[in-house]
């Protein structure tokens, strides 16, 4: 740490009988006094990281081979956040947002949906060709 300067170490745990695997380590350049003010803005940043992993772990952001074109590139941004929010308009209504919800979540949801379309049509199909039979014989 001694690249770092001065810095503030926090532990942080939930409950005082947490065992060691609990224990939040938080180093920090930030120049307040109060382990709560740290703790608040350390929460409000985890936020926007777990909302950066959804991105590119849901959305598969940083995983398309793209040129340095800047169509392609935007086209490579863009697309991804147009189903995201596609499946956001079709399911939206559904999810409680009080609960909140996920990228994954959402994927999921129009899978199952996508499988149970097939099956029905699959259905539909072979029982089509079983009442022909039927009636054939």
């Amino acid at each position: 740490m001694n690249t770092l300067g001065d810095v503030t170490i926090l532990l942080s745990k939930q409950r005082g009988n947490d065992g060691p695997k609990k224990i939040k380590l938080i180093v920090t350049k930030l120049d307040t006094e109060r382990a709560s003010e740290i703790l608040n803005l350390y929460a409000r940043r985890w936020a926007v990281e777990v909302s950066f992993k959804e991105l590119k772990s849901g959305l598969h952001w940083g995983q398309m081979q793209v040129t340095k074109e800047k169509e392609r590139v935007k086209r490579a941004m863009l697309l991804p956040v147009m189903s995201y929010l596609l499946s956001l308009r079709l399911y939206g209504k559904e999810l409680d947002p009080d609960q909140g919800y996920t990228i994954f979540q959402l994927k999921r949801r129009f899978c199952d949906q996508t499988w149970q379309e097939q099956l029905d049509r699959s259905e539909a199909k072979w029982r089509k060709k079983l009442d022909e039979y039927k009636a054939a014989a």
